[in-house]
């Protein structure tokens, strides 16, 4: 709306090596990134020639002091808080952005807001801040409905797969989950359990007792069913999906998917596995692989990566073997 191009890194790494090609006017920097943390990530940029005063601002769910200083000490020059509020990004941008010779004006400015004024479309759902939501995503009724039903689609199981995490004692990966839902919440306005995520994912990092987590986690977890199920009973009937159909997807562009969810499945990181089903879900399978390539995908997206990888294994060696057909 305001005349801004952004490029996206999807883990620390990638974002080193975009900046090392090109020169940006200002990097918004997320201190939760996979691969090279926030601060890895800002170091690295820093001794990169072209970006040694490039304004550097960190996104982060932690607005501690502590937080703040190490964010300043590795070469970043400001912070916002996450979730992100429009305006105070806005504002953000008018500080650090090079001043241009035709700024966007303030009236421009909030006609294009009051032009995504939202319709009644957004109904009243018990659990949910759906004025803060809307705020978030400048008042676009149909964005933030898409929001909605992509929380309902990706973030249903993430509760009781915290609860296998907790079970094996991998509290890291529990720690990766809870504090993605704590995110997402507080984007949509699901107010109570972005708190109450919060306070879990504190007590994860400070390695509290075994009691005291399964306390928790089972508080939020009410929270968590309810909203579902307000958001199921009140929301607007989604409208069907059709499967993707088309000519079958060449082999180079099934295996490059592949390849990508890989690393993720090991390290068991949700949020990159989802990046990827994004695109995974796409893809159009020859008919003898499709059966192999939707028990991936659902093992994926419901947090079963031991198994996944066990699919994901069996589904290359199926493509190895079958003719599946190549770029021309």
């Amino acid at each position: 709306d305001i005349g801004i191009f952004a490029d996206v890194a999807n883990n620390g790494l990638v974002a080193v090596k975009k900046a090392e090609l090109k020169q940006y006017e200002m990097i918004l920097m997320d201190m939760q990134m996979p691969v090279m943390d926030g601060i890895e990530s800002t170091i690295a940029i820093r001794n990169i020639d072209m970006h040694k005063q490039t304004p550097i601002i960190a996104m982060t769910a932690n607005a501690m002091a502590g937080d703040r200083d190490r964010c300043l000490l590795a070469g970043m020059n400001d912070h916002i808080a996450k979730p992100i509020e429009p305006q105070k990004l806005y504002d953000m941008l008018l500080i650090w952005l090079p001043q241009r010779e035709q700024p966007v004006s303030e009236k421009k400015r909030k006609k294009a807001h009051l032009e995504n004024t939202p319709a009644s479309i957004v109904p009243v759902i018990p659990g949910l801040d759906t004025e803060s939501g809307l705020r978030r995503v400048l008042g676009k009724a149909d964005t933030y409905l898409s929001l909605l039903y992509k929380f309902i689609d990706s973030h249903s199981n993430d509760v009781t797969a915290l609860e296998q995490l907790i079970e094996k004692k991998d509290y890291d990966t529990g720690e990766r989950l809870i504090h993605t839902l704590k995110g997402v919440a507080g984007t949509i306005g699901a107010c109570d359990i972005q708190e109450k995520s919060a306070e879990l994912e504190k007590s994860l990092v400070e390695k509290k007792s075994a009691k005291e987590l399964e306390q928790m986690i089972s508080e939020l977890k009410q929270m968590h069913e309810e909203l579902m199920a307000n958001l199921k009973n009140n929301l607007p009937v989604k409208e069907k999906q059709e499967k993707v159909t088309g000519p079958v997807s060449d082999r180079e562009e099934l295996l490059l998917v592949l390849y990508e969810l890989e690393s993720p499945l090991k390290a068991c990181r949700p949020k990159l596995c989802k990046d990827v089903m994004a695109r995974y879900k796409k893809l159009v399978w020859p008919k003898d692989l499709q059966e192999k390539a939707d028990e991936l995908g659902s093992l994926t997206l419901k947090y079963k990566y031991k198994e996944a990888l066990t699919a994901y294994e069996k589904l290359l060696e199926m493509i190895n073997i079958t003719q599946v057909p190549a770029q021309s």
